[in-house]
């Protein structure tokens, strides 16, 4: 990727293998001229120009005024993977709080086939420990009846199966799936509704054709970024603090597999014997008796 506001315009001229036919600009600028001739000269493809979109799905960067839009984020590929590159375009509606659009490339390589397992996202089996909702008594009136069907089977294989299939269908009905990847686990009911908010004020923005109304929703946008950026920060905070407390019940039990797993999830290492333990200030604490001086944390 390359962001040094270099403008390229649809003249190739002396540069047809580096450069497409479909830059976006009225003219290409100093930098622009460099960046052809450096990709030129070193066997590179410039990936955005190669393909015709609407100018809207071109430009990668809007002023903060709103009022100028400029392509110079670029997309670059080796020669001798071309045909490989499909598409290249921009994405207004990827809420990352940027001036700049997301820019996305589709590349199509003719390796072995492979079957290509379908992600699952598990249960979102938190939702069990809120005592301000009824999930779990809920969840187990569901399966006391949908057991109460089954309780004729007679061969082991079909109990087990059943078995399964109610546990998952019932969790499926009333649980539901946890939203997100694992890693945004911590992320809260409110912070993904502060999200689609924000998402919904920056598409009305990116559509409006009023430059006082893009200023207005502008200023809505940044007002809703700042609450969601908050309410990460809290729920973080909130999270990692709930993980030092199972920690330390774990310790007090001699829970080693659970604490082993909350210090994996905390820290992010699968090889947690390098794992080291930092007081509040940043400092390494080299003994246990420093640790209960300074109460270190995980």
């Amino acid at each position: 990727m390359g962001d040094f506001n270099a403008k390229l315009d649809g003249n190739r001229q002396g540069f047809t293998t580096a450069k497409g036919p479909h830059g976006s600009a009225d003219l290409t600028n100093d930098n622009g001229e460099r960046f052809t001739l450096l990709c030129n000269s070193n066997g590179t493809n410039i990936g955005n120009t190669f393909f015709k979109h609407k100018r809207i799905h071109k430009t990668t960067w809007t002023s903060p005024d709103g009022s100028t839009l400029n392509e110079i984020d670029y997309v670059c590929i080796s020669s001798r993977w071309r045909s490989s590159l499909h598409d290249v375009r921009t994405f207004r509606g990827a809420d990352v709080a940027s001036d700049h659009n997301l820019v996305v490339a589709k590349i199509r390589l003719r390796l072995k086939k492979m079957s290509a397992k379908k992600s699952v996202r598990p249960f979102a089996v938190e939702k069990i420990k809120d005592k301000t909702i009824y999930l779990t008594y809920e969840f187990c009136i569901d399966v006391s009846n949908r057991f109460a069907m089954l309780q004729h089977a007679t061969d082991f294989a079909d109990q087990w199966k059943n078995f399964q299939e109610t546990i998952k269908d019932s969790a499926e009905q009333v649980i539901g799936r946890r939203r997100g990847s694992r890693k945004e686990r911590w992320i809260s009911k409110r912070s993904w509704k502060l999200i689609v908010e924000r998402k919904a004020i920056k598409i009305a923005r990116d559509q409006t054709n009023s430059d006082q109304t893009w200023k207005i929703n502008n200023a809505e946008y940044k007002k809703k970024d700042k609450e969601v950026k908050k309410s990460y920060k809290n729920h973080q905070r909130k999270w990692v603090e709930d993980k030092g407390r199972e920690a330390e019940e774990a310790a007090a039990r001699s829970d080693s597999k659970t604490l082993y797993r909350i210090v994996r999830d905390l820290t992010g290492s699968r090889n947690i014997t390098n794992v080291t333990i930092k007081s509040r200030n940043g400092e390494v604490l080299l003994t246990e008796r420093t640790v209960v001086t300074l109460g270190g944390t995980l």
